[in-house]
């Protein structure tokens, strides 16, 4: 794209030197030939006119540019977004895999307190297990003492 904008530079200075001189020898033979001064001067409008449409597409280019280069940021920082989002969330279900799967393990452990009738420790088990679940469960998800 720099090169496509380099070639139109060089294109405009060459039109605009064109111009200059047409005008200056218009100027110089205006007495002489007054078809050349017309030619001249419709040349130099022709000219003017052309490199103004090349600054126009050099500006219509750069805002194109600019506009793609906005829209290619904007995209990376939604992936770059979308991505933490999807660790985040991968963290998440890591822990309630990990609190799940303890929880049944001390479910477990209480289940084979009942069934072996050793009320007492399972008493103290399902406190425990209680306590660890408020705990666990309910501490990440809201810090306000009034919920816990």
């Amino acid at each position: 794209m720099k090169k496509k904008h380099t070639q139109k530079y060089i294109l405009i200075f060459v039109i605009l030197t064109l111009c200059l001189s047409l005008i200056y020898h218009s100027a110089l033979y205006s007495d002489i030939r007054p078809i050349y001064s017309l030619y001249t001067s419709t040349t130099s409008v022709l000219a003017i006119a052309g490199t103004f449409y090349l600054l126009y597409a050099i500006t219509r280019d750069t805002m194109k540019d600019a506009r793609q280069e906005a829209e290619l940021l904007a995209l990376e920082q939604q992936e770059k977004l979308q991505k933490e989002q999807s660790e985040t969330l991968a963290g998440r279900r890591r822990q309630t895999l990990a609190l799940q799967q303890d929880m049944q393990q001390k479910l477990n452990v209480y289940e084979e307190l009942m069934e072996h009738k050793e009320y007492e420790k399972a008493a103290s088990c399902l406190d425990a297990l209680t306590d660890s679940f408020q705990q666990e469960r309910f501490h990440p998800v809201c810090n306000n003492n009034l919920i816990r």
